[in-house]
């Protein structure tokens, strides 16, 4: 319920912005606006990741283990998003024909493509030239050679600059970033000089366009032949000379993209999985989180994700065959705008200026725009950036971009480019400012549409805000009383809890702790009434999260501290159910089987007692026919602990033996349970039970000398465990 709660209020807070960005841009003004809080957005994030790698900047998890980060702490969603804001900021800079703005969009540009090298992300590295390729292409033809010039500028600066910051950064030498960036800067801002000279000279001599196209294509062509040419040679024959230009960790990282890629094969298993959620739960889905709660379940072998890795499959997952179709819905439709504007701006049949100015310039926003979401559309079809609210929002920003350029651009291309035009939502096609005002009296709004306005504006932002704001006091309350418990103030931690679970009362989490601390205060007042109260929030807990591991196996404790003797077991076993593919699992609902049955025997409830040690001892040969059904192929794949007996799940299988009178077979697990140093002081003292009940006295007075060593205690337990007698 936690994770849906969330995610219906991410999904509102996305078509907030949505909403807010299709109404209120009506310009190409307004619109530019946005390009630009979103292009220098990227560019604080990319100063960060390099502050960071540089050490000057303390952010945690900004940059580890070579690779970039920054504020995303994932350099997948950092190398789509760079690349998303290198396409806004050469759409800036191609829309002005100011020579300082220009420059300053260049320079702004370096640092961006820095980080994406420094990223090391394959996937963001593949996705780059695709994307910026595809941009310069669509742009119009009189401000293309820019685009593309700059791009080329650039590109080389950042290959040279990140050839001097990469190795430095690996081997944690100092460094100063901006020693290492200062050249690039410089010579990109001189390459935007030089190109506004070339231009200069060729309109001053009247040079012919065909000309100046010829001119710049050959200028291009020969510029990436050579590059090529270069590239090939250098890296085949020559690679002391390719890494003179390129870091080596970069080359390294593009030789892998040939090779088995195994990142790739665990996203196609991660893909395969999810559908047969999706074939269970066709269609409204598992809710919010589902993916996360299920995934063990449906997993052919061990891994550990959080997502899907493809958000459409993410989606349909939690969302359903109707949230899906949805989904894809919304990229139909902005993919339809996108045409649409297209169509008009083409039927206007202008080329414009060098500066991208005329009907045709109109095309540069929308086509950036439609660039950069469908760029990150698709890598979210390998990838999570969708899962992260900061990438939702600049999706649903460009969603809601796209509907303007729409609805602006197709009614009238010509308004749209003056910065006072603009049809607006309730704007005529024609008509001066008296007619605007006669015909349209909503353009001129009386206090109380204002007003009306203003609450409905209120009471949306409120009905995120006080949710969000709870939500969040929750989490710190809830960490509090962590730490209060940790403390053993069971008092400060029960108060901490009810406050958190008041604010937040979806998260299962508190309603486990407040179960555990109930319990504690009740056994230690003897109060029945919190221990009534304990149970019924171990009840709640495990509805709320019914799918949790962890969950369960606090809930297993808390029964057992109550007396209780059933129920535990049914915690465990829906443990198991949960995630069958770890260890620790089936050593728990081992160790659950036969408490359970020790509480029986003394209870003389013999067949009870029997039933619950026969499936403990039936738990190793579980666990192996679980570990049959993974192929050969997998195993290399497999994360985590391998999925084998252990020395707990043999302890307790001894533990079970011996109950059943099978002293031979409990002899056997409690050596091999003696293997784990942690356990070996209570393995051997059950094996000397065990020893003395096969009539083996010298060896089980052995043993126990031994540990009265360690502590006299283990007399008295060895008594009793001698006590036990088989169930009958």
């Amino acid at each position: 319920m936690r994770g849906a709660v969330g995610e219906v209020l991410k999904a509102f807070n996305y078509f907030l912005v949505f909403w807010m960005t299709s109404r209120l841009v009506e310009t190409e003004l307004h619109a530019r606006r946005v390009l630009q809080v979103l292009f220098w957005a990227g560019l604080g994030v990319a100063l960060i990741g390099l502050g960071a790698a540089a050490g000057r900047i303390p952010y945690p998890g900004a940059f580890a283990q070579g690779e970039i980060m920054s504020t995303f702490q994932y350099p997948n969603t950092l190398a789509v998003y760079l690349t998303m804001t290198t396409v806004f900021g050469l759409a800036l800079l191609v829309r002005t024909d100011r020579l300082w703005l220009q420059s300053l969009y260049a320079a702004a540009l370096l640092p961006m493509l820095v980080v994406i090298l420094c990223t090391m992300s394959r996937g963001g590295w593949m996705l780059f030239p695709v994307a910026l390729t595809a941009f310069c292409i669509g742009l119009p033809r009189s401000c293309r050679a820019l685009a593309v010039y700059t791009l080329l500028v650039d590109l080389g600066a950042a290959l040279f600059v990140a050839r001097s910051f990469v190795p430095q950064v690996l081997q944690n030498l100092p460094l100063s970033t901006g020693k290492l960036l200062l050249p690039g800067l410089a010579a990109v801002v001189l390459a935007q000089v030089i190109y506004r000279a070339a231009v200069f000279v060729l309109d001053k001599y009247e040079v012919a366009p065909r000309v100046r196209s010829w001119l710049v294509a050959s200028l291009i062509v020969y510029l990436g032949i050579t590059g090529i040419f270069y590239y090939t040679y250098a890296a085949q024959a020559l690679p002391s000379v390719a890494a003179q230009f390129v870091p080596v960790a970069v080359l390294r990282q593009l030789e892998r993209m040939d090779r088995y890629d195994p990142s790739f094969t665990e996203r196609l298993r991660f893909d395969l999985d999810a559908l047969k959620i999706v074939r269970d739960h066709p269609w409204l889905g598992t809710g919010g989180g589902g993916w996360n709660a299920l995934y063990h379940q449906y997993q052919p072998y061990l891994y550990w994700t959080t997502e899907v890795h493809n958000h459409f499959l993410q989606v349909w997952v939690e969302a359903g065959t109707l949230g899906f179709l949805l989904f894809v819905a919304a990229w139909f439709c902005f993919g339809r705008g996108l045409y649409r504007v297209w169509r008009s701006v083409e039927e206007a049949g202008l080329e414009g200026d060098p500066a991208g100015e005329g009907e045709a310039g109109a095309w540069v926003f929308p086509w950036a725009n439609g660039v950069a979401a469908l760029a990150l559309g698709l890598h979210s079809a390998f990838d999570f950036n969708l899962s992260l609210p900061a990438m939702a929002l600049i999706l649903w920003a460009l969603f809601g971009l796209g509907q303007a350029f729409e609805r602006e651009i197709c009614a009238d291309p010509e308004a749209w480019q003056n910065p006072r035009g603009g049809r607006g939502r309730n704007r005529p096609r024609s008509g001066g400012a008296e007619d605007r005002s006669s015909e349209n009296p909503s353009e001129n709004p009386s206090g109380w549409q204002l007003a009306r306005a203003a609450l409905a504006g209120t009471l949306a932002a409120a009905l995120l805000f006080l949710p969000a704001a709870n939500l969040y006091a929750a989490g710190k309350t809830g960490a509090a009383g962590a730490r209060a418990l940790l403390r053993h103030d069971f008092e400060q931690a029960r108060a901490l809890f009810r406050r958190a679970h008041r604010l937040d009362p979806f998260t299962a989490s508190y309603l486990g702790d407040l179960a555990q601390v109930y319990t504690v205060l009740g056994l230690k007042q003897r109060d029945p009434s919190l221990l009534l109260q304990a149970r019924d929030y171990a009840v709640q807990a495990a509805k709320r999260e019914p799918y949790n591991w962890q969950l369960r196996a606090t809930l297993i404790t808390t029964y057992f501290l109550q007396g209780f003797v059933d129920k535990p077991v049914q915690e465990a076993e829906a443990l198991l159910q949960t995630n069958p593919w770890l260890t620790f699992s089936y050593e728990t609902l081992a160790g659950a089987y036969v408490t359970a049955a020790q509480q029986h025997l003394a209870r003389h409830n013999g067949q009870k007692a029997r039933d619950y040690l026969e499936k403990a001892r039936g738990l190793p040969a579980l666990l192996e026919a679980r570990r049959a059904t993974v192929k050969e192929e997998m195993l290399p794949r497999w994360k985590g602990e391998p999925l084998a007996p252990s020395p707990g799940l043999y302890l307790a299988t001894g533990q079970a033996a011996y109950l059943l009178g099978d002293y031979e077979a409990a002899g056997r697990d409690f050596s091999l349970a003696a293997g784990d140093p942690r356990l070996k002081q209570e393995a051997d003292l059950w094996r000397a039970a065990t020893e003395a009940r096969r009539g083996r006295d010298a060896e089980a007075r052995r043993i126990l000398r031994e540990l009265e060593k360690v502590s006299s205690v283990y007399r008295t337990r060895y008594s009793q465990i001698l006590a036990l007698g088989p169930a009958r």
